[in-house]
C-alpha cells in the first residue's frame, strides 16, 4: 500500500493506512530494550593502567596493483588512419559543444581540434607501450611541456628545418597505432617505396627500428601494393604449330579455327539497347577470315551461321574451338547438317576442343 501510493519517507500517513498500521502492530509481540542516554563511572576507584604498544607495520608496493590508464579507444577495431581519426575528432567536436572547459582546453576550430586529435593518438600509443630507461637514454627523448609527448631531440637543432622535424615525436613501433599512421603516409605520397616512407615519416616522428616496422607494415598490413608488384602466370613455352596449319591445304578454310567475340551493344528501332556478338572463323594457313554477326550465343544460331557458311564458302574438315557450351551442343547436330550436304566428307571431318593445345 505505501508504495502505491507513492509517499515520500517524511510524508505522513492517510487515515486508512495510520489504521492498518496500528492493526497489525497490535498484535506484534516485541521485546522492550531500554539504552541509557549516558553511563557515569568512578574512574578513581578502577584499577586502570596504560601500556604503550608499538606496532610497525611494513608496506610493500606490488607492481601488478599499480594504476594504469586505460586507452581511450581500440585501435585493432579501424583499419585506416583517417577513420580513427574522425572517430576521435567527432568526441573531441561533441565535447567542445557541451563543456565550455572543453572549449578553452580543445579549442574552437576545426583545425585546432585535429592539431589534439593527432596528439592524442600520439599519446595513447606512448601509453601502450611505456618507455623503458635503456631506449630512453639511446633515443635522448625528453617530455614536451606543452603537448605532454615523449619527443626525440636529435643533433639538427641549429638546422633550418621545422620544430616538428627537429623534435619528431617518438612512436613505438609495436603499437598498431604506428602502423596505421604508416599506412597514412605511404597512401598519401601515392604507393611510394619503404625509403621514401620512411623520409615523409621522419618528418614528424620518429619510429624505433623505421625501416623494419615500415617494411613490415607494409606487407602485413596493407595488400594493394602487393597485388599490384605480383608476377602475372608465367606462360608454356609455345610448342611447334601442327602439320594441319603449315601443310599446303587442299582449298581454302580446309582447317578453320571459330570463336566468339563481344557483346557489342546497338540501338534497335525502338531506341533500346541490345547486344550482339561477333562469330570468327579464321583460316588456318593464310590470314583469310570469315565474320558474321549473331543477335545471341545459342546453338539454334550457330547452327544457322555454320549452314550459311557451308553454302557459300567452304566446307571445314578440321574446326579447332574453345570448349564452349554452344559449340560442345552442336557437335552431333554439325555432324548431321554435314551429313545432309556432303557425305564424302563426314569421316574426314573433325571437332577438336583442346584450343590451347591445338592452336
Amino acid at each position: 500500500s505505501l508504495w502505491k501510493e507513492k509517499l515520500g519517507w517524511d510524508e505522513a500517513l492517510p487515515p486508512n493506512l495510520v489504521t492498518a498500521w496500528k492493526e497489525i502492530t497490535t498484535n506484534w509481540t516485541t521485546a522492550k530494550i531500554t539504552i541509557p542516554r549516558k553511563i557515569l563511572t568512578d574512574i578513581s576507584s578502577k584499577n586502570v593502567s596504560s601500556e604503550n604498544d608499538q606496532i610497525n607495520c611494513h608496506a610493500k608496493e606490488n607492481p601488478q596493483m599499480q594504476p594504469t590508464r586505460q586507452l581511450l579507444l581500440q585501435p585493432e577495431r579501424f583499419s585506416s588512419w583517417q577513420r580513427l581519426l574522425r572517430v576521435v575528432f567527432y568526441i573531441l567536436l561533441f565535447m567542445v559543444k557541451k563543456s565550455t572547459k572543453a572549449k578553452k582546453h580543445l579549442g574552437e576550430s576545426k583545425s585546432a581540434l585535429y592539431e589534439k586529435t593527432e596528439m592524442i593518438l600520439f599519446r595513447q600509443a606512448q601509453l601502450q607501450y611505456p618507455l623503458t630507461s635503456a631506449l630512453n637514454k639511446q633515443l635522448n627523448l625528453f617530455s614536451c611541456t606543452e603537448t605532454n609527448l615523449w619527443k626525440s631531440k636529435g643533433r639538427v637543432d641549429k638546422a633550418d628545418l621545422p620544430t616538428e622535424t627537429i623534435t619528431p615525436v617518438y612512436l613505438p613501433r609495436e603499437s598498431h597505432i604506428t602502423s596505421l599512421y604508416i599506412l597514412h603516409i605511404h597512401l598519401t605520397n601515392n604507393h611510394c617505396e619503404i625509403n621514401q616512407t620512411l623520409t615523409e615519416l621522419r618528418r614528424r616522428v620518429w619510429i624505433t627500428k623505421g625501416r623494419l616496422a615500415t617494411k613490415r607494415t607494409l606487407s602485413k598490413l596493407y595488400f594493394h601494393c602487393k597485388r599490384y608488384k605480383a608476377r602475372s602466370f608465367k606462360l608454356l613455352e609455345f610448342p611447334s604449330h601442327p602439320a594441319k596449319r603449315v601443310n599446303r591445304p587442299l582449298y581454302p578454310f580446309e582447317k578453320a579455327g571459330m570463336d566468339y567475340t563481344g557483346p557489342l551493344p546497338y540501338k534497335t528501332d525502338s531506341n533500346s539497347t541490345e547486344k550482339y556478338w561477333v562469330l570468327l572463323l579464321t583460316y588456318l594457313n593464310t590470314r583469310a577470315i570469315y565474320l558474321d554477326i549473331v543477335v545471341d550465343m545459342s546453338a539454334k544460331m550457330l547452327l544457322h551461321i555454320l549452314r550459311r557458311f557451308f553454302a557459300t564458302t567452304a566446307h571445314p574438315r578440321w574446326i579447332v574451338c574453345d570448349n564452349s557450351k554452344t559449340f560442345k551442343a552442336i557437335v552431333e547436330l554439325i555432324e548431321k547438317v554435314i551429313h545432309v550436304k556432303d557425305s564424302q566428307e563426314i569421316s574426314q571431318k573433325e571437332m577438336n576442343h583442346n584450343a590451347f593445345l591445338e592452336g
